[in-house]
């Protein structure tokens, strides 16, 4: 349920902030980009289209994305227990890794903060919110939509994360 639900947001946030297309198919969901992408590591390469699959067998994940995207590079992201890597890079995927979504950690120094979490409310702060790693940016197109949030955490006058 919460892959789900994670998986309409990305789709939902990125067909509003970049024009992105997103076509529901049995076990996949692929958001297509009106322009191409750089995936900087651990191969650099270029893509338009990323596809979110479920808990499904990696055979079904593997087959539906080859008719989806043919032989074009594109982005995979399983949301499923790490165990089923391996049948990823059996089935033609050059690298495969596991991450936790929906969280980024604060550096150390900054936890003692009073920090408030609020909204990203204006261009400024989308600007600062981007200059912050990882790469998960903010679009100015999501400020006052109501179906998009960027959230901030904030200490001392600036925004931490």
């Amino acid at each position: 349920m919460y892959a789900e639900a994670f998986v309409r947001s990305v789709a939902h946030k990125f067909a509003v902030e970049v024009g992105a297309v997103v076509s529901d198919t049995p076990v996949l969901t692929a958001v297509t980009y009106p322009e191409p992408l750089e995936h900087p590591w651990p191969r650099s390469f270029l893509y338009a289209t990323e596809l979110f699959a479920g808990a499904a067998s990696p055979s079904d994940v593997v087959s539906r994305a080859h008719e989806v995207v043919g032989d074009r590079d594109h982005v995979l992201n399983v949301m499923a227990e790490p165990d089923d890597l391996e049948g990823f890079l059996t089935r033609g995927y050059t690298h495969a890794w596991t991450n936790v979504i929906m969280a980024a950690p604060i550096a150390e120094e900054l936890v003692a903060w009073p920090a408030a979490v609020t909204t990203i409310s204006d261009e400024n702060e989308v600007a600062s919110a981007n200059a912050i790693e990882p790469d998960n940016l903010c679009h100015a197109t999501a400020i006052g939509d109501p179906h998009v949030t960027d959230l901030v955490a904030r200490g001392e006058g600036r925004i931490a994360a």
